[in-house]
């Protein structure tokens, strides 16, 4: 049994308990009926409405109010958190396409028998340094993802994670065609925007 269910028990037996003394207190025999006893007879149903509702309103619409906020607020993080990551994949991609690009071209150069210059390996060195940044900002929004998502865009994450390793561990990043980042874009993506329907 939930805490929230074990609490909401818990207030129902006391309420059940509140009638049957207000039960016991407010009945009378009929044929010792006086005015103010028809009188209490009379108001007792409307009093126990009206202490029963004010505890409600006072005990369980705060409860329910503080966690529809609280669902409220992680679907908004959830949003921010998906936004993020999808510009941080995407920077990433930018930035190993950037750096591809610029090692085609200094192999290029050295297979002129030409020796790169200080600007171009300065060049590739920024590229490099820009990559890091953007797989170390993308890894660091997919850990927090993982702890606001599901199983489905967790496992979706994990995937992706170990194939980047992967392919950084064994140099294939510079084979990588765009079809296959534009895959893993739409693996994560789908997977969190499913998440967030």
């Amino acid at each position: 049994m939930s805490g929230y269910t074990r609490a909401a028990t818990q207030e129902m037996i006391f309420i059940s308990e509140i009638l049957k003394i207000a039960q016991g207190l407010f009945s009378f025999p009929s044929s010792d009926r006086s005015f103010w006893g028809d009188f209490v007879s009379g108001i007792t149903p409307t009093l126990l409405a009206a202490i029963i509702g004010a505890y409600l309103l006072h005990r369980i619409v705060p409860k329910w109010q503080r966690r529809f906020e609280e669902a409220k607020e992680r679907a908004r993080r959830k949003y921010e958190i998906a936004e993020s990551v999808s510009k941080s994949f995407r920077l990433h991609w930018t930035s190993w396409r950037r750096l591809c690009v610029i090692q085609r071209h200094l192999n290029e150069v050295l297979e002129e028998g030409k020796i790169p210059t200080d600007v171009q390996k300065e060049r590739k060195e920024r590229f490099v340094s820009a990559r890091d940044a953007a797989k170390d900002e993308l890894q660091a929004n997919l850990a927090v993802a993982k702890l606001y998502f599901s199983s489905r865009p967790c496992e979706v994450i994990d995937r992706f994670i170990i194939w980047d390793r992967h392919s950084s561990e064994e140099h294939e990043h510079a084979k990588t065609t765009v079809e296959i980042w534009a895959y893993w874009e739409d693996k994560l993506i789908g997977a969190m925007r499913e998440d967030l329907d």
